[in-house]
């Protein structure tokens, strides 16, 4: 069993979106969605209604497959593939700020152990060779 839901807006490669797409992602239970032109996800009971879906659903034909993001209902983008087509190319996401975060947190910890000490110290030097980060340490820790 599947949900069927129907692309009103335009799909990344350009590919006719005039089919009725499957999907599991929304618990399988033979419902009918939709993705308005104006990018707002809908569920219809007797007559349709938004609904307010956040994060990932994964559609597909005999051919294709997409990924759409959505953030309370409201669509953010359809990339062609499955759902890392998003994780891995989410530009959103800095690594470097990331550790720096991750460093940060290590730093303000109140007790330490000998692996947090190690981690901490890989994420020193890692951000110490990557231009453009800062890299504040406690001077109680040592390195």
């Amino acid at each position: 069993m599947f949900d069927t839901i129907t692309v009103e807006t335009g799909l990344p490669d350009g590919a006719s979106n005039q089919v009725a797409f499957q999907t599991k992602d929304f618990g399988a239970a033979l419902r009918e969605f939709r993705i308005t032109p104006q990018g707002i996800l809908e569920m219809r009971d007797k007559d349709w209604h938004p609904f307010a879906h956040h994060g990932l659903v994964t559609f597909y034909d005999r051919d294709r497959v997409y990924t759409a993001k959505f953030s309370r209902g409201r669509l953010i983008g359809i990339r062609s593939g499955n759902p890392d087509a998003w994780i891995c190319a989410d530009e959103s996401i800095d690594p470097w700020e990331v550790l720096e975060h991750v460093h940060t947190a290590l730093e303000n910890l109140e007790f330490d152990t000998d692996l947090t000490d190690r981690f901490r110290n890989y994420i020193t030097r890692a951000l110490e060779e990557c231009p453009g980060t800062r890299v504040e340490t406690n001077p109680s820790h040592s390195g």
